[in-house]
């Protein structure tokens, strides 16, 4: 079993100069298999994401907490630029912690890594908290469990955001793209 104690049975190993038993040790037990073909990560289109989080009622499908539409949050940065930051490489210090917290995500049930698709089977929303913890691991390697989206209308506030869009004279291109999507 790929634990502690595997590592632990294997630097003992180590320590007694055994270097031919703490390597089949950890060549039987946690072998390590590199992926030589980085599978390409195509982008989700915005309709699919859209689609997703619809059925997913905006709902993190880990923690169950209820996710804000990205359009939302870049919208109230947009208007409140240094008391709302947001970077686009989503930089620790620069951006609102709101954004780590409650933006909606899509995630791969199956990750990208290890086989998995864009196929609306194998993705959930996720808040980009539990996103951002569970990378490329599966389910029951993290030992979480796959929660039912809550039975509530949340909208993730995407009708606050068309509101915003429409009040306001933002033009920034990519909230325009989500607006004329969401409109539609």
């Amino acid at each position: 079993m790929k634990d502690a104690n595997t590592i632990s049975s294997i630097c003992k190993d180590l320590i007694l100069g055994d270097i031919a038993n703490a390597k089949k040790q950890l060549l039987t037990e946690w072998p390590f298999e590199p992926s030589l073909n980085e599978p390409k990560r195509d982008t989700i289109p915005q309709w699919q994401q859209v689609e997703l989080f619809l059925r997913d009622n905006f709902t993190c499908r880990y923690c169950g907490k209820h996710t804000i539409f990205i359009g939302t949050l870049r919208a109230v940065n947009a208007l409140l630029p240094n008391d709302f930051p947001y970077h686009p490489h989503w930089k620790w210090n620069d951006t609102h912690p709101a954004f780590w917290e409650l933006t909606a995500s899509c995630d791969h049930l199956k990750p990208v890594a290890r086989g998995g698709t864009n196929n609306i089977d194998n993705l959930v929303t996720a808040c980009y908290k539990c996103n951002s913890i569970k990378t490329n691991w599966t389910l029951e390697e993290l030992r979480w469990e796959l929660h039912e989206p809550t039975n509530d209308s949340w909208d993730g506030l995407v009708g606050i955001f068309l509101q915003i869009m429409e009040q306001s004279k933002i033009q920034e291109k990519s909230l325009k793209s989500w607006y004329n999507l969401l409109k539609k």
